[in-house]
């Protein structure tokens, strides 16, 4: 394979794990400010049941809505954050299975390559080849060659 193709296959890598890492940071904040506001639903639950004035009831009651409505739609960004992240996980590997395809088949040409080259080496020495002959066959094996590398 091309250096161009690994070195995009290589880059495509790298922008996936960052992308991995920031989705990671970005879900463990969500996360930490879902816990925190679970605590201070509870704690106003709690005000809540201590207080008997109609008035802070409401008020609490209001606060107490507000803030499930925030955390069901945290839970939500969370799910996806979590999509986000497992998709990206899943680009990652089919990024990396496709470099390490791509990486073989670049070693499986240079081998066959090498191989053509030293036939040609042979076939320079054969008795009554003229140095033209020569020169078209080795010319034909590199163009074979290269044909390989980029299949």
């Amino acid at each position: 394979m091309a250096p161009d193709h690994i070195e995009a296959a290589l880059n495509e890598n790298v922008k996936l794990k960052i992308e991995i890492l920031n989705l990671s940071k970005e879900l463990k904040k969500a996360k930490k400010l879902l816990s925190q506001q679970d605590k201070d639903l509870n704690a106003a639950a709690r005000e809540r049941g201590n207080r008997r004035d109609s008035s802070d009831s409401r008020q609490l009651e209001a606060m107490y809505r507000d803030e499930k409505e925030r955390r069901l739609g945290l839970e939500d960004k969370v799910q996806q954050l979590e999509d986000e992240l497992d998709a990206a996980r899943g680009d990652l590997e089919d990024t990396q299975l496709k470099m390490a395809n791509l990486q073989d088949a670049a070693d499986r040409a240079e081998d066959e390559l090498e191989k053509l080259r030293e036939a040609a080496k042979g076939l320079g020495d054969s008795v009554g080849m003229g140095k033209g002959r020569e020169a078209r066959l080795v010319q034909k094996l590199e163009q074979v060659g290269t044909e390989l590398v980029q299949s």
